[in-house]
C-alpha cells in the first residue's frame, strides 16, 4: 500500500490469474464497510485493446460483447466471472467491402486466450489493436506531439480541398491556411474564379486551381493550365491541381489524361506533385470497388513514374453515411511526408488533405522581434465602460511653474503613463503568436467558437453513424446541419460588416 500524488491510497496485489477477482472482492468489501466516509473506492487494472475483424454487416456491439465474454475459458468461478465482466467499451463501425470492425477493452489474460469468436454465422478473428506511433504534425517526426515540439515547423507546406463551389468553404479555407502557416493551396471546384492572378492559377474551365496562401512569402516561377488542370512551379518543384466532373464520359476522361500527361512531360524530369479530385475508384487507394476511370489513371501514373501518397483509411469525401476516397495525391522526384486527412470543419463535402515536401519553397524569414517587445492591445475587444471609468478616476498630474524642457518631458511621460494605464484597463494585450500568422480581417472569436461547435457536432454525428443501433442519428444530423448553417451565415455577415466599416471609414476620413 502506498500514497499517490493526489493523496489517495493505492493497494497493489501480486500479479496472477486470480488478482482481478481478489481486487473486485476487496473493492466491494471496502465500499460496504467504509461507505462514503473515506471517499470513492475504485478498482484499477491494466487493460489492452483488441479488434474483432470479419464481422458481417448486421452484427451489433451487444452481440460482439456477448461473444467475447462467452469465449473466456472456465466455469462460473469468481476469477472467470471477473474476467468476463472486465470486457467492456465495445465499439463497432462499418468498413469497405460491406463488413464491420469492432474494438473492445479487456485484461491481458483474456486478450491472450481469445484468438477468434463466433458472431452470428461468422468466425471472426481477434487480435491486439496496434495503434500508430505518436507523430508530431508540426515537424513530421515521431515520438512526440506538436504541443511539446521545438523543432523546425514543417506543417504548412500544402493543403488540398474540393470546395464544391462553396463560397463560405473558400473563406474558411483561407482562414485555416493562415492559422496553420500553409504555403501552397491545391483547390478543386473553387468558388471564386477570378482575382489575385499573381497568387493563383486557374484551369481553363475554372474547375481547378493552384494558389499561394495569403500570408506566405513564397513566389511562383512559372505557371500553366489546361482543361481540368492548372500548375505552378516553385523552383524545381511543380504542383498540379486537377478536377474532372463525375458525369464525364470515359472518353472525355481519357482525353483529359492525355492533355495532363503532355503537360507533365513538358516539365521534363522535374519533381512533381499531382493532386486533385479525379472521381476515380480503386481498391488500391481505399475504395470499395473499382470503376472504369481507375485503370487509365493508374496507367498514367505508371508511365510517368508517379507514386501514390494516399495512406490510411480516412475518407476524403463524406456525405451522411456515405464516404469514399476520390481526392488523390501522386508525386515523384521529391520526398513527400505527413500526408493525412485532418479532422477539421471544412463546410464542404470534402475533407482537407495536408502534406509537405522536402523541396518546400522557403521564404526569407523576418528577424525575430525582441523578447520583451510589446505588440500593443487588441482594439477589437475594447471595453468602453472600463475606459471611461479609468479616465474619470485617474488624474493627469503635471507640475506647475515656469515652462522648461524638463517639465515638458515630465508632462509627456505623465501623458504616456495615463494612456498606457487606460489601454491596460480596457483592452487585453495582443498575443505573441508566430510572426506573420494574422487572422483574416473578418475573423472573430465568435466565428471561431461556431467552428469549434460545428466540429464537435460533426464528430458526434459521425460517431452515431459508426455505431449500430443508435437512435439519435437524425437528431445529430439536424444539429450538425444547423451548426454548419450558422457558421456560413456568420462568415457572410462578418465580411459584409467589414466591407461596410471600410466604406464608412473612407467616407469619414478620405
Amino acid at each position: 500500500m502506498r500514497e499517490t500524488r493526489d493523496g489517495s491510497l493505492l493497494l497493489e496485489l501480486p500479479k496472477g490469474a486470480k488478482s482481478s477477482a481478489a481486487a473486485k472482492t476487496i473493492a466491494e468489501a471496502l465500499g460496504t464497510k467504509l461507505g462514503d466516509s473515506v471517499g470513492r473506492v475504485s478498482q484499477l487494472g491494466v487493460q489492452v485493446e483488441i479488434e474483432v475483424l470479419d464481422l458481417d454487416a448486421v452484427s451489433s456491439a451487444a452481440e460482439v460483447l456477448e461473444a467475447l465474454r462467452a469465449s473466456v475459458p472456465g466455469g462460473d468461478d469468481p476469477t472467470t466471472v471477473a474476467e468476463r465482466e472486465a470486457i467492456c467499451d465495445v465499439r463497432i463501425w462499418p468498413v469497405r467491402g460491406g463488413q464491420q470492425v469492432a474494438t473492445a477493452k479487456m485484461s491481458r489474460y483474456a486478450a491472450s486466450v481469445i484468438t477468434e469468436v463466433p458472431v452470428g454465422w461468422t468466425i471472426c478473428r481477434v487480435r491486439p489493436r496496434t495503434r500508430p506511433p505518436e507523430r508530431c504534425f508540426r515537424c513530421q517526426a515521431f515520438g512526440h506531439n506538436a504541443r511539446s515540439c521545438t523543432a523546425q515547423d514543417r506543417s504548412g507546406a500544402c493543403w488540398k480541398i474540393n470546395l464544391n463551389c462553396n463560397w463560405a468553404a473558400e473563406q474558411l479555407m483561407a482562414q485555416t491556411a493562415d492559422e496553420t502557416g500553409a504555403d501552397v493551396l491545391i483547390v478543386s471546384e473553387p468558388a471564386t474564379h477570378y482575382g489575385q492572378e499573381d497568387r493563383w492559377c486557374f484551369s481553363t474551365d475554372r474547375k481547378a486551381a493552384v494558389g499561394i496562401a495569403r500570408l506566405s512569402a513564397i513566389s511562383q516561377d512559372d505557371r500553366g493550365s489546361g482543361h481540368g488542370f492548372a500548375w505552378m512551379a516553385f523552383g524545381a518543384l511543380t504542383v498540379f491541381s486537377c478536377y474532372l466532373r463525375p458525369g464525364a464520359t470515359l472518353q472525355e476522361f481519357c482525353n483529359f489524361l492525355g492533355q495532363l500527361e503532355t503537360s507533365i512531360r513538358s516539365r521534363g524530369r522535374a519533381p512533381i506533385v499531382l493532386a486533385g479530385d479525379f472521381n476515380a475508384w480503386n481498391v488500391e487507394w481505399g475504395s470499395r470497388v473499382n470503376n472504369p476511370r481507375s485503370g487509365p489513371l493508374l496507367d498514367l501514373a505508371t508511365s510517368l513514374g508517379l507514386i501514390l501518397a494516399n495512406t490510411g483509411s480516412a475518407p476524403t469525401f463524406e456525405r451522411g453515411a456515405y464516404n469514399s476516397v476520390i481526392d488523390l495525391t501522386f508525386y515523384r522526384g521529391v520526398q513527400l511526408a505527413g500526408w493525412h486527412v485532418p479532422d477539421s470543419e471544412t463546410l464542404s463535402d470534402h475533407n482537407y488533405v495536408r502534406f509537405n515536401t522536402s523541396d518546400r519553397p522557403q521564404a526569407v524569414a523576418p528577424a525575430d522581434p525582441p523578447v520583451n517587445a510589446h505588440r500593443g492591445w487588441s482594439t477589437r475587444k475594447l471595453d468602453r465602460d472600463a475606459l471611461m471609468r479609468h479616465l474619470t478616476s485617474v488624474r493627469l498630474l503635471v507640475r506647475g511653474g515656469e515652462a522648461s524642457g524638463e517639465k515638458a518631458l515630465e508632462a509627456a511621460e505623465a501623458m504616456d503613463s495615463l494612456l498606457v494605464g487606460a489601454c491596460e484597463a480596457s483592452m487585453p494585450r495582443k498575443t505573441t503568436g508566430p510572426q506573420g500568422r494574422r487572422p483574416a480581417y473578418w475573423w472573430s472569436d465568435g466565428i471561431a467558437e461556431l467552428r469549434r461547435q460545428s466540429l464537435a457536432l460533426r464528430r458526434r454525428y459521425q460517431s452515431c453513424l459508426r455505431r449500430s443501433g443508435q437512435t439519435d442519428v437524425e437528431e445529430a444530423r439536424c444539429r450538425y446541419s444547423a451548426a454548419r448553417r450558422a457558421l456560413r451565415i456568420a462568415i457572410k455577415q462578418a465580411k459584409e460588416k467589414a466591407w461596410a466599416d471600410l466604406c464608412s471609414s473612407v467616407d469619414t476620413d478620405p
